[in-house]
């Protein structure tokens, strides 16, 4: 053997590793990209991820070796798997990996098919997401036919576009819109955000040469608007905390005046509320199901409906929120 071919100690160790899992051909890398040529980096990952679960796994007889058949990692028809699950394992936000596998569904790579299942209690869930890698699409990306045998045609590498709007020579990060399910640390983390704008943003406007008594009300006003309440509302609304209009700004403390107002409850187990108003949105709201956030008016509107689900025990909110805030 050629001396300079001969593997170091590094290269050893290396290939004693036991390694599993999922594998990431190269031609991914060269076919999902965005439209100035960038790969997919999240789109990758995931039909990555999704093919390990679809590739068989080997039977073989315990002692003789011999191979005895192959069978699916999975037990449904389908793979399961949430986005919330891509989430956790990619650390990405909601709004990417939906945004990622929507991008792999128009390519022609997997297909996503939302069912309604029943829990181990009997009671139904819908919007459960079933994920399924296209064979043939995945051929096309390895240059094979589904049998393996290599294709005599050019590869089929259409420039798709792969998100809304365009995309400059240095790829954007997409937008950020996390899931609904925020601890209170996180929420916590927002209103102090929103209070660092409002402090810089004051220190930037002249100083009124007269303090009125209207003025020190609307002041106090504006710092009720930077709790984690606040910030529960503009994540569960999906809007942008660096850029909330006056009006919205308003608009966003009525509604929580309100929400007070009926529950009687502290800010943050108002805020704990709202997280889960998101949550039952999500769940039982058609618009919700399409994952479109609710407006402002739609909180108030359908708030009465999961007050009843709250109270039918299929979302035991108040309790969940006392617990979480360690009230008695």
């Amino acid at each position: 053997m050629d001396n300079q071919r001969e593997p170091t100690p590094t290269v050893e160790a290396i290939g004693r590793l036991p390694f599993r899992g999922t594998l990431v051909p190269d031609e991914f890398f060269e076919h999902i990209t965005f439209d100035n040529g960038r790969p997919d980096l999240l789109a990758i990952v995931i039909l990555s991820e999704i093919v390990y679960w679809y590739r068989p796994r080997a039977i073989k007889d315990p002692t003789t070796g011999k191979l005895l058949g192959y069978a699916k990692k999975f037990t449904e028809d389908k793979l399961q798997r949430s986005y919330g699950a891509l989430v956790d394992k990619f650390g990405c936000s909601k709004r990417q990996a939906t945004d990622a596998v929507r991008r792999l569904e128009k390519r022609g790579y997997l297909t996503k098919e939302f069912r309604i299942v029943a829990t181990s209690r009997g009671m139904p869930v819908s919007n459960v997401l079933y994920l399924e890698p296209v064979p043939d699409g995945i051929a096309r990306l390895l240059n094979v036919t589904t049998n393996g045998t290599p294709l005599t045609l050019e590869r089929d590498t259409p420039n798709v576009r792969t998100g809304e709007g365009s995309h400059s020579d240095v790829i954007p990060p997409p937008l950020e819109r996390e899931t609904y399910t925020k601890s209170s640390s996180r929420l916590k983390e927002k209103s102090s955000k929103l209070r660092g704008e409002k402090s810089r943003a004051s220190r930037r406007s002249p100083s009124p040469r007269k303090r009125s008594s209207g003025s020190t009300e609307k002041r106090e006003r504006t710092e009720s608007r930077t709790g984690p309440a606040f910030a529960a509302l503009v994540e569960a609304c999906d809007l942008d905390a660096g850029a909330l209009h006056k009006r919205t700004e308003g608009e966003l403390a009525d509604v929580l005046e309100k929400l007070r107002n009926k529950l009687g409850v502290d800010e943050d187990q108002l805020a704990c509320a709202i997280g889960r108003f998101r949550r039952w949105w999500s769940w039982a709201d058609w618009r919700g199901q399409k994952d479109e956030a609710p407006t402002l008016k739609s909180v108030l509107d359908c708030w009465p409906q999961f007050q009843r689900a709250v109270d039918d025990g299929m979302f035991d909110m108040l309790a969940e929120c006392v617990s979480d805030h360690g009230v008695n």
